[in-house]
């Protein structure tokens, strides 16, 4: 059983893909059962936080199943782009289309066989690059594999400090996702070989599974890889065919969260085996698609309601409703009144809001407007205020807000020259 299709669809990204990809790898082994697909949906949540400071990107969270035996090579090699996984009779090593999937470097070579400009780096090496060595990279290359181990080295070596570990994890990833955006990169995946297994508690005696097979090329606490290998009513075996494995060898797997007993400690921290914590993993996806003028947004301005008009020259006013600061741009406006289909009553007043006042009053803008002769045609009807986007470089006005009002004018011939 290996990843979800949609994970090999990032895995197999085709070569005419113009926009960067990065697929950030940390080995998800955080620490209790609120921490596996839950670890992905937290550190989401987490992203989203940041991203609202800076406003730059989306992000969703899905789900993927990992592979089976849910360890570390094969979880590794089924991410990579590949037609047949295979593991040898000698060794356990799993092999992509033939070739060792085995560290960083075979793993730049599978990738580069599918794509040219691909990469996989470890998130050490990336995080140390500066901006110009970052750039010219991300420029070199459409698909990025960046592999993060934080977590999976501080569980199977201090399993009580997994939970700390968690957190740093968080923290090393929002600065490799920040350090992407840097490099401008657009398209970043947070995905993981598996979950696991983790207990506070020492394990029980009755956890325990008892198997007896010499024939074993690898023996885990949570499955064994082999060939004629001996069930137990505590496993289930699988052959390599049911498991899209390539090869004569057979998979024991423990049932429920019962663990083989092997040398050594370490009992408490476990993956390898079938249960939903050790095979469903997250899909995070991170999209930088906002350009740096999307980044910012205009001041916003509000009319402030005026009632029925009865003279011909009225005082409006509009509000700036926001400071000018940080990554707002100003907003200049045309105001007028206008009648219901568009027709111009009035004459007009343009301005440009940009102030930085902390004083609300102080961001209003009062203006003076008159109406023209011809407005006795609408008396006693509807007519609007109106504000217009004034575009630098254009004789388009496009409509920015309209308030609705009555003009209710007491005496139809102010206009009259002979009055």
């Amino acid at each position: 059983m290996l990843f979800s299709s949609e994970a090999f669809s990032i895995a197999s990204i085709s070569s005419e893909k113009t926009s960067l990809l990065f697929l950030i790898l940390p080995r998800f082994r955080p620490a209790s059962s609120a921490l596996r697909y839950e670890c992905g949906k937290a550190l989401a949540s987490r992203i989203l936080l940041e991203n609202r400071k800076k406003d730059r990107f989306s992000v969703t969270c899905k789900h993927m199943v990992s592979s089976l035996p849910s360890y570390t090579q094969l979880g590794m090699a089924s991410l990579l782009p590949h037609e047949i996984l295979s593991i040898g009779d000698k060794n356990d090593t799993v092999q992509v289309d033939g070739k060792s999937s085995v560290g960083l470097l075979n793993r730049d070579k599978i990738l580069k066989t599918h794509n040219e400009k691909s990469a996989a780096i470890g998130y050490e090496e990336f995080l140390g690059l500066n901006r110009i060595e970052g750039r010219e990279f991300a420029k070199n290359h459409q698909v990025v594999y960046i592999y993060h181990d934080e977590i999976d080295k501080m569980g199977e070596k201090n399993e009580p400090k997994t939970f700390d570990a968690v957190n740093s994890t968080f923290e090393t990833i929002i600065k490799t996702i920040k350090q992407v955006s840097n490099f401008n990169g657009v398209n970043i995946f947070i995905t993981s070989d598996h979950g696991f297994l983790f207990t506070n508690q020492p394990t029980l005696e009755s956890e325990f599974c008892a198997v007896a097979n010499n024939d074993t090329l690898r023996q885990n606490r949570r499955f064994v890889i082999g060939k004629k290998l001996e069930t137990t009513s505590c496993v289930v075996k699988y052959s390599g065919e049911v498991l899209g494995i390539e090869g004569e060898n057979e998979f024991l797997i423990p049932k429920s969260i019962n663990k083989i007993r092997v040398q050594g400690g370490g009992n408490r921290f476990v993956h390898g085996g079938a249960t939903l914590q050790e095979l469903i993993v997250p899909l995070i996806e991170v999209n930088i698609s906002k350009s740096k003028a999307e980044d910012t947004k205009e001041v916003n301005v509000e009319i402030v309601p005026i009632r029925n008009i009865s003279t011909n020259t009225v005082n409006v006013t509009l509000y700036q409703t926001e400071l000018m600061a940080g990554k707002m741009k100003p907003l200049t406006l045309r105001v007028g009144f206008e009648s219901i289909d568009g027709k111009p009553l009035s004459d007009s007043a343009t301005h440009t809001f940009a102030s930085d006042d902390s004083y609300e009053t102080n961001r209003e803008k009062r203006f003076k407007l008159t109406f023209k002769q011809d407005v006795n045609a609408f008396n006693n009807k509807t007519i609007k205020l109106v504000t217009r986007r004034v575009l630098e470089g254009s004789s388009e006005l496009p409509l920015y807000k309209e308030l609705e009002t009555k003009l209710v004018l007491s005496f139809f011939n102010d206009f009259d020259d002979d009055f």
